[in-house]
């Protein structure tokens, strides 16, 4: 039979691993939720949904989209590039096609 103490030492590493794996990859999977609106790509649903929440609509240290970008060009490119300090990663054409951030930036600025 496993004693409390070494019940809530495992229970803390899980935490604590858990945090230390959000903080590498710059979000937390329960920063936002909700569910993604049915017009946006399937592509941002996978990819921004965890950082930007279902409906770009940022919290915290997550932007709302576009952000600062306010052209549709310099949307797709900050996309592609990632943001400097790379707390935002770069997506490529084969993660997240121009056709869907067309859509998903025509979204954000029409729609939501």
């Amino acid at each position: 039979m496993m004693r409390f103490g070494s019940f809530f030492g495992a229970v803390a590493l899980m935490g604590f691993t858990c945090a230390v794996t959000s903080a590498m990859t710059g979000c937390s999977s329960d920063t936002t939720t909700g569910t993604t609106d049915a017009s946006l790509s399937a592509a941002y649903a996978s990819n921004c949904t965890r950082c930007h929440g279902p409906k770009g609509e940022g919290a915290g240290q997550f932007p709302k989209i576009p952000g600062k970008q306010g052209s549709e060009a310099a949307f797709i490119a900050y996309v592609r590039a990632g943001s400097p300090d790379q707390r935002m990663p770069s997506f490529s054409a084969s993660q997240i096609s121009d056709a869907n951030l067309k859509a998903d930036y025509l979204w954000f600025t029409t729609k939501r």
